[in-house]
């Protein structure tokens, strides 16, 4: 009996044994499948705020925390950084020490008209611990407002000639505001652009094709011995300004660093206005009439104030039709932006286009 007790106690001590041994991987693996992921804070490094036009080389601070740290820098790479804004990308990395990683962005400069709101998704690459992707806190990137040129033209008619903006069919246009292209607002000079025309149609309706804005002649008889057309701004000392900020101006006949910064004139403000009418660039054709006779400006002129006050675009000699109907199209306009230009949607420059009867 002693000897089957004594058996008997061996056997269940192994089997005890043996269970304790198999229990403990049992408990480890079922930590690692119930790991919970770490949380990223998202500081700016060298920017104060971030807005559309300050993007590109913003850096930000990712700090892990939760038990997962950076891997070493030979594994970790810019891929691993995926931005929650269209467009914006990590250029660079740089692994401070475990928990921190210095983020360089990179912004392909495509416009938004609303606030952004910027994370960074951290891949599981980057962790030393498998399993885990982070997405960092949220920092707000503020949209700017890009500046337009919009200019105001009155016509003046002078004697029995006259002159005005028509459509394609040779309809009076509804407006007479020259509306330049969209410009974005830019920390260096750049230009502005637009056509010497109407924007929209006897109806209202806006015209998208150049040939059909058209800048239009009669003479019936009233300048035998010849006309010019010419454009010039109300006042040489006019200026650029927004209809809702006073504050907000710049120049159209300032030659100072190539019209972009202010030069000898009569105001503190840079800008400058170039008028292309040459034969290479725009059209004239005769609906009545004949085009000998009428010369068209020789090369690109730009606006200086005291020098050039006024642009010839057309002149008419003493041979040319004294009974005759003549459109201009495609007088293609410019306008030099300062840098850092502050963002308004209602420029305006009062300008004139005068058709001056030379002869009786």
């Amino acid at each position: 009996m002693k000897n089957f007790l004594t058996y008997f106690y061996k056997k269940h001590i192994i089997v005890a044994v043996v269970v304790i041994l198999f229990t403990i991987p049992i408990i480890s693996i079922f930590s690692l499948s119930t790991y919970a992921a770490g949380s990223a804070t998202m500081t700016l490094v060298n920017r104060t705020s971030l807005n559309e036009d300050n993007l590109t080389g913003a850096q930000v601070r990712l700090t892990v925390a939760g038990g997962s740290d950076f891997v070493v820098d030979a594994s970790l790479q810019a891929s691993h950084f995926t931005t929650s804004v269209s467009g914006l990308t990590v250029s660079e990395y740089s692994r401070t020490d475990n928990s921190n990683v210095v983020v360089t962005l990179a912004y392909n400069n495509d416009d938004f008209d609303i606030d952004q709101t910027l994370s960074i998704t951290i891949a599981e690459a980057a962790h030393t611990q498998a399993g885990t992707i982070t997405t960092s806190n949220s920092l707000t990137v503020t949209h700017v407002v890009e500046p337009t040129a919009n200019t105001n033209f009155r016509i003046n008619i002078s004697g029995s000639v006259g002159v005005s903006f028509v459509d394609g069919d040779g309809n009076t246009a509804a407006t007479t505001s020259v509306i330049f292209n969209d410009y974005a607002r830019s920390s260096s000079c750049g230009d502005a652009s637009g056509v010497l025309a109407a924007t929209e149609d006897g109806t209202g309706t806006p015209l998208q094709n150049i040939s059909q804005r058209k800048i239009r002649i009669t003479n019936s008889g009233g300048a035998n011995g010849g006309w010019n057309l010419t454009v010039s701004a109300g006042n040489t000392t006019d200026l650029w300004e927004s209809a809702t900020d006073s504050a907000k101006q710049f120049d159209f006949n300032d030659t100072g660093g190539s019209g972009c910064t202010d030069g000898a004139d009569t105001d503190s403000k840079g800008g400058q206005l170039s008028v292309d009418a040459t034969a290479s660039n725009s059209s004239l054709v005769a609906n009545s009439g004949a085009t000998t006779g009428i010369t068209r400006q020789a090369s690109q002129d730009s606006f200086e104030e005291g020098v050039t006050d006024s642009i010839t675009l057309l002149e008419a000699g003493a041979s040319s039709s004294d009974f005759g109907e003549w459109d201009l199209t495609s007088v293609d306009l410019s306008q030099k932006i300062p840098a850092n230009q502050a963002a308004a949607t209602d420029y305006t420059l009062p300008m004139v286009i005068t058709l001056n009867v030379v002869g009786g």
